[in-house]
């Protein structure tokens, strides 16, 4: 851990008595915000809405509030973030005994972003999926949800599992870590909608809302990085000639997976062992992987690491 809190303006925000802390991303733009409900027993209490941004690599928290509307000022204990409408954008709901409760609907950024969210049901871990760990890949980025009973003072938060992913179209797959150690993947979900996951009895891929898939998806390799195998998931929309290879970054062929073989439409996989067409083990870094079928071909990057 290095102490950041000045590199990212944090410590300009220094009103006391914060009350509770809660982390969601309110724009859904991929970067989690954090909304800081303020109470300082002098009946000005108000919130702060810390906006998480990036500019020319520097990234840092602007507090937006008072321009976004959350306004309201008088007493106030502890806050929720949820999605009360179930709209994809995060609400913030705060109970007050001058109002009785105090709700910021959210209206979402003038150009809207995409999300994706789940409502996790444990079977062999519990029901609510409590101790889970959700990876998701989506436009070139990783992010990653823990599941909890609570985030703030005096209440519980959102019981979805919630990811902004800005102008993305779409994900490449989601890892859902259960809390007893069974892992599933989502392959290429729907975004903009919730989806109920209901935990398997061990490791499993799933085809996610594509039954019939109008068009060649190659999905992002698991896990990755990776050492020493990982997996790579592929699905056609018809029976087509498959040919699959790996290259370094400098578009030297390593190995082929896969050479010209006909497959039928529908999902399939195939494992890396991290070596080359000769045996050996290749070093960690970058690597391309190219699906090519019938005419039409994609490619993706993985990692390796020691």
């Amino acid at each position: 851990f290095v102490e950041a809190t000045q590199d990212v303006g944090l410590d300009l925000f220094n009103k006391p008595n914060q009350t509770s802390l809660n982390v969601g991303d309110l724009d859904n733009d991929g970067d989690e915000d954090v909304f800081i409900q303020i109470n300082d027993w002098t009946g000005d209490d108000i919130e702060a809405l810390l906006l998480n941004d990036e500019s020319e690599g520097v990234r840092s928290f602007v507090d937006v509030a008072a321009y976004t509307g959350m306004t309201v000022q008088g007493d106030r204990k502890g806050s929720a973030i949820l999605d009360y409408d179930m709209d994809g954008l995060l609400d913030v709901f705060i109970p007050s005994l001058q109002y009785g409760s105090i709700l910021y609907h959210n209206l979402g950024p003038e150009t809207p972003n995409n999300w994706i969210g789940f409502d996790l049901w444990g079977i062999q871990s519990n029901k609510d999926a409590l101790g889970s760990w959700v990876t998701l890949y989506a436009g070139g980025k990783k992010q990653v949800r823990y599941t909890k009973a609570g985030q703030t003072w005096k209440l519980q938060d959102k019981p979805y599992v919630h990811f902004g992913i800005g102008q993305a179209t779409s994900v490449d797959s989601v890892v859902i870590c259960w809390s007893l150690g069974n892992k599933q993947v989502l392959i290429n979900p729907a975004i903009n909608q919730y989806h109920k996951i209901e935990e398997s009895s061990g490791t499993d891929v799933l085809l996610a809302d594509i039954q019939e898939p109008q068009k060649l998806i190659l999905a992002q390799n698991y896990p990755n990085p990776f050492n020493p195998t990982t997996t790579i998931h592929y699905i056609l929309a018809k029976t087509e000639d498959v040919t699959l290879k790996i290259f370094n970054v400098r578009g030297e062929e390593i190995s082929t997976l896969i050479a010209g073989e006909n497959k039928p439409a529908g999902q399939h996989s195939i494992r890396w062992n991290g070596k080359d067409d000769h045996g050996s083990k290749v070093s960690s870094g970058i690597y391309i992987y190219q699906l090519q079928a019938g005419e039409v071909i994609v490619t993706k990057k993985m990692s390796l690491i020691e």
